[in-house]
């Protein structure tokens, strides 16, 4: 009886922090090595901060990238990554956004796969050096 009850009050209390935080959009793009996030929340309800956590696509480590407080609905939010050249070898690297209510709640709200390669940044100063040989 107890677990019965415990699951209906997670559930509920999922269901009902779930509507806290709707997306109108979120994107993610490859600028020349710099991997720029950006969202806007179309509903934003009890919403304190937003966490970018990013992750190689097979490791288990979620890096905390940035935490942005909650500014309202309709507000464009902008993450520049800029570090990733030092923290990922791998093809592909997983983003996710997460809320932190005002009571302390973490939601998920998306998570997004981006194809990373590697840039003229990531080049050892030999390699460089190699490509204006004779």
């Amino acid at each position: 009886m107890r677990v019965l009850l415990f699951s209906l009050m997670a559930f509920f209390l999922v269901a009902a922090s779930s509507k806290s935080v709707q997306l109108r959009y979120f994107n993610t793009e490859n600028d020349a090595g710099v991997i720029l996030v950006t969202w806007e929340a179309e509903q934003e309800t009890d919403v304190k901060t937003y966490e970018l956590f990013r992750k190689p696509a097979h490791g288990d480590e979620l890096v905390k990238v940035a935490q942005v407080p909650a500014h309202g609905e309709d507000v464009r939010y902008f993450v520049r990554d800029d570090k990733i050249y030092k923290s990922s070898t791998f093809a592909y690297v997983d983003y996710r956004l997460e809320a932190v209510l005002n009571n302390g709640v973490r939601l998920k709200v998306i998570e997004r796969q981006v194809n990373y390669t590697s840039t003229a940044i990531r080049r050892s100063w030999g390699s460089i050096k190699a490509m204006f040989r004779n």
